[in-house]
């Protein structure tokens, strides 16, 4: 009877201890399966289910408790076993994507390895290894310097023309300009010395991808070394699709960018040939269109000498609309006045792109002197035009926007005659609407300042309106004018009329103003969240506006 007893204790106590150690619903049980080739494939699945119902039950946060408890005990075995390889491909991929849905640093062995190691067939573990960093920086954590190292080798290594796929591009991009590492800049600056030809492979790869990115990663990393370097690519033909982004990278580096372009300005031998060999001869006018947007005081006095210098008509053209980007001064408006008297009628700029008439072009340019002495001038040449010509049609579509923004209360009596004169009964009515304004708020800059308190609404008229009162608030403001005017950028979400009020804030710091460059940057960051495409887009000028505020405010 005694011996009965113990026998069935013996196996009862048996029974248990085999149930603890092969709970199928812990999920150590199955790490343990992971150094068993015949059980690994099922243990990597079950580690799956593990993970994604955590996940499900708790909203996709992988910082939940529920889902921390997973990762803590699967996602080191598991990059354990990603890194010692062996695996078919479907297993595979299967198991680095579950790695990278982890967002986990001690699954960064596994990470490493698939950035360090890549080649072809390999393009979907680049990037879930990339979506991994990223999303390990965008929650605040950590990157591993090897992380950050193996990611833009990573990077180096894949061109997308020979993968024939375009996937990890977007986010070896995003992981790089996310994790920010300050040992990026040297790497950024030789991917930018590569050459580059004609060939579809080698725009694709270097143009549209890696110099791309490295141009990125410079412009966020403020990396200003890299100056001289971004200005020969912005010079380069074979680069001209990075135009844009070389021009905005420059603007984040304004000092440096300064320098660098004032030397190819200034015919250093360093971009001397670069310059020449611009299409068309635009080299210089290429030089200044980037010096103007940095708007800082030693490339003012260089344009503004070389526009009463030049005897090229493109140049003086060219010149003429970039001073505006400057603050106004006595001298400059004495340039920019000067420039008109040597465009001959019908002068028509073709090697611009788009081409235009130097006097119309000109007379759209005017109004950022925010000078109102201007505006007879100006009725006058409009006034004056005849027929149905292309620059007639030109001076006068520009003309408009001009005379309604600079006018003031003693000029509308001789603009209402042009006006009637010249223009549509609907253009007349948007000449009203600003007339209005003016007579309302004559000089008081805090009057106009109040009216774009009102709602503006998707009409010409209203859009005039507010345009009106934010530049007549440019007109005679001060600082404290200004300091309003940023208060309401944010509520304003009409294009057109933030990008004026914008404008005018430019106007009215001309020797910069870092406080509310920060302001703006804060807005355009919180536009970017919201997803709004007809808001980020209208948000170009208030970026650019806040570089230039930033850049001058620099010693």
């Amino acid at each position: 009877m005694k011996t009965k007893k113990l026998l069935t204790l013996g196996i009862f106590a048996g029974a248990l201890s085999f149930g603890c150690s092969a709970d199928d619903n812990d999920p150590a049980t199955h790490v343990k399966y992971l150094d068993d080739a015949a059980k690994k494939e099922a243990a990597i699945d079950r580690l799956s289910q593990f993970f994604e119902g955590a996940m499900s039950r708790n909203n996709n946060k992988t910082k939940s408790p529920d889902v921390q408890k997973v990762i803590e005990v699967a996602a080191a075995p598991l990059a354990k076993t990603y890194v010692a390889g062996g695996l078919d491909e479907k297993t595979r991929k299967k198991l680095i994507k579950l790695l990278s849905d982890m967002r986990d640093n001690r699954a960064t062995p596994a990470y490493v390895k698939a950035l360090k190691e890549y080649s072809k067939g390999g393009e979907e573990d680049l990037r879930a290894s990339a979506d991994a960093l990223e999303n390990i920086a965008e929650a605040g954590d950590t990157v591993d310097p090897a992380a950050k190292e193996a990611l833009w080798e990573g990077f180096s290594k894949y061109s997308p023309s020979a993968a024939h796929m375009a996937e990890p591009t977007k986010s070896l991009m995003n992981a790089i300009l996310r994790i920010k590492d300050p040992a990026y800049g040297p790497k950024a600056l030789e991917a930018l010395a590569k050459p580059v030809s004609d060939s579809p492979d080698s725009q694709l790869d270097e143009v549209q991808f890696h110099q791309l990115v490295a141009l990125r990663t410079i412009k966020e990393l403020h990396y200003g070394a890299a100056a001289d370097n971004v200005v020969k690519v912005m010079l380069s033909p074979a680069k001209a699709g990075l135009g844009a982004t070389a021009n905005a990278t420059l603007m984040a580096i304004p000092k440096e960018a300064e320098a660098s372009l004032l030397k190819a300005f200034n015919g250093d031998a360093a971009f001397k040939d670069l310059v020449a060999a611009a299409p068309n001869g635009l080299g210089n006018i290429i030089v200044a269109d980037s010096i103007s947007w940095i708007s800082r005081p030693a490339g003012k006095a260089a344009i503004l000498g070389s526009l009463a210098k030049t005897t090229d008509d493109t140049e003086r053209g060219a010149y003429a609309q970039q001073v505006t980007r400057f603050p106004a001064d006595a001298n400059l408006g004495q340039g920019f006045r000067a420039a008109y008297t040597k465009f001959a009628p019908g002068l028509k700029l073709e090697k611009l792109s788009p081409p235009v008439f130097a006097r119309a072009i000109w007379i759209k340019s005017a109004s950022y002197l925010f000078d109102p002495t201007l505006v007879p001038m100006i009725l006058k040449e409009v006034g004056g035009t005849k027929g149905d010509s292309d620059e007639s049609a030109m001076m006068q579509n520009y003309g408009l926007d001009t005379i309604t923004k600079l006018m003031d209360k003693s000029q509308l009596a001789d603009a209402e005659k042009v006006v009637k004169k010249i223009y549509s009964t609907k253009e007349q009515e948007m000449y009203n609407a600003s007339a209005k304004i003016v007579t309302q708020c004559d000089k008081d800059a805090a009057c106009y300042a109040k009216v774009l308190d009102e709602p503006v609404q998707q009409t010409p008229a209203s859009v005039i309106r507010a345009t009106k009162a934010a530049w007549m608030a440019g007109v005679y403001g001060n600082a404290e004018t200004k300091k309003a005017l940023v208060a309401k950028v944010d509520k304003i979400k009409q294009r057109d009329v933030r990008q004026a009020v914008v404008e005018v804030v430019d106007r009215l710091a001309p020797a910069g103003d870092a406080d509310t460059a920060s302001a703006f940057d804060k807005i355009v960051e919180a536009d970017v969240k919201t997803g709004n495409k007809a808001l980020i887009e209208a948000d170009d000028a208030v970026v650019k506006v806040a570089q230039r505020l930033r850049a001058r405010a620099l010693p």
